[in-house]
């Protein structure tokens, strides 16, 4: 008997969430908007489906505690089925500035077997590029 992997759609594509950031109030729904079509744009050359109910923004946080979508993803990527098996980011700056956050960010996401992806680097966490908690940054001995 072969199980079905829920967060792919019933026609093999792989289903992805989008998440954006915006810092700053003037740029908020702008930046927030293009950040989304980026990671729309990056799902279908990618042949992925977004999984239109797992897009999340935050708005003007800087810290994990306000960061509530961003959150909220965290909590999706651990429920049975999962809706999603990517996210994708525009920036990996705008999952987090922090080194130790984002490191935190993307071990919660990789250890629920989500992977990442963001756009505007390339960065993907199916790729050794990508600096991983545990894993040196091999992009920088290039």
């Amino acid at each position: 008997m072969t199980r079905k992997n829920p967060s792919v759609s019933s026609n093999g594509t792989i289903r992805c969430a989008i998440y954006a950031r915006t810092a700053y109030q003037l740029s908020s729904v702008t930046g927030a908007e293009k950040q989304i079509d980026l990671c729309r744009q990056a799902a279908q050359r990618k042949d992925w489906e977004v999984a239109e109910s797992c897009i999340r923004i935050d708005h003007l946080r800087t810290s994990m505690e306000g960061r509530i979508g961003l959150q909220e993803l965290i909590a999706l990527a651990v429920t049975k089925p999962r809706p999603f098996e990517y996210l994708i980011c525009d920036s990996i700056d705008m999952f987090g500035r922090d080194v130790s956050t984002r490191d935190q960010m993307i071990d919660a996401f990789t250890r629920s077997g989500i992977g990442l992806h963001f756009v505007s680097s390339g960065l993907d966490t199916s790729e050794p590029s990508l600096p991983l908690p545990g894993r040196p940054n091999l992009s920088a001995n290039r």
